[in-house]
């Protein structure tokens, strides 16, 4: 590295910069190339089913006319996306609920992604991040150059730093970013919830069931390199939200509980 020009050192940083943003932009882009190929269920009763469940929620995010599709996707794991104006849960999610109010707190909080805008906003700012990153990477290559010229070494081991801190800031600036978002969804999923007469303890029970399976698994996770909340953090953020709707202990309605059974 001491030895090479200034123009290959900054190509190379170049080419750093694009590099170090590849997991960020594979987290953003992943869920629409996993919505050209995923494996869909058709079944005209549940689709009717999860309608009902969308309609009065979709009416409250003020998504009512604005065809949104539901899309059912053959996977036994709990969860759900959305990409553009359509919204994916997994067959795994409705199969595991024991009621239509956590599919419903689901949809919602899918639906304040939509009605948040948070498609459009994280594509911003993964712009803004891959220039951060070039700056970055641009002023360690000036700092390589420096040390290739002086023959310091500590100065381009310096230089190098700075390439390589600049990446990882901005992949950390991204996952960050993103679990704002999530905690945003999360609290506009109570809002609308509560604009239909409905309880956010399905919510609840979801995240409860999702920080179950991570104590059981025995992983450790680095809350700073992920793009959801921790579920102990979902948790924390509404639980007193819940409790002090009107609606906490509003049951679904028996037909509705009928249906989902």
């Amino acid at each position: 590295m001491l030895s090479r020009p200034r123009s290959t050192i900054a190509q190379a940083a170049r080419v750093f910069a694009t590099l170090s943003l590849g997991v960020a932009v594979a987290m953003a882009s992943s869920v629409s190339a996993f919505a050209q190929n995923v494996p869909v269920v058709r079944d005209a009763e549940i689709e009717a089913l999860v309608r009902d469940y969308a309609r009065p929620i979709f009416r409250a995010a003020g998504l009512a006319n604005d065809g949104i599709d539901i899309v059912l996707v053959n996977d036994q794991s709990f969860n759900a996306f959305v990409t553009g104006r359509r919204l994916f849960i997994n067959t795994g999610a409705l199969m595991t609920a024991e009621t239509p109010n956590e599919i419903i707190g689901v949809i919602a909080h899918e639906a304040g992604h939509i009605a948040g805008g948070h498609q459009q906003k994280l594509r911003d700012q993964l712009e803004r991040a891959k220039t951060m990153a070039i700056i970055a990477t641009l002023l360690g290559a000036g700092a390589m150059v420096a040390g290739a010229t002086t023959n310091s070494r500590g100065l381009a081991g310096a230089g190098m730093g700075v390439a390589a801190g600049g990446g990882e800031m901005a992949q950390r600036s991204i996952l960050a970013y993103q679990r704002t978002e999530e905690m945003t969804a999360d609290r506009s999923a109570i809002t609308y919830l509560n604009a239909t007469g409905q309880s956010g303890m399905g919510m609840l029970k979801t995240f409860h069931r999702f920080q179950t399976a991570l104590s059981l698994s025995g992983a450790q996770v680095d809350p700073y390199r992920i793009s959801h909340p921790m579920p102990r953090d979902r948790i924390s953020n509404l639980e007193v939200l819940v409790k002090q709707s009107p609606n906490v202990d509003r049951p679904d309605p028996p037909a509705l509980q009928q249906r989902h059974d």
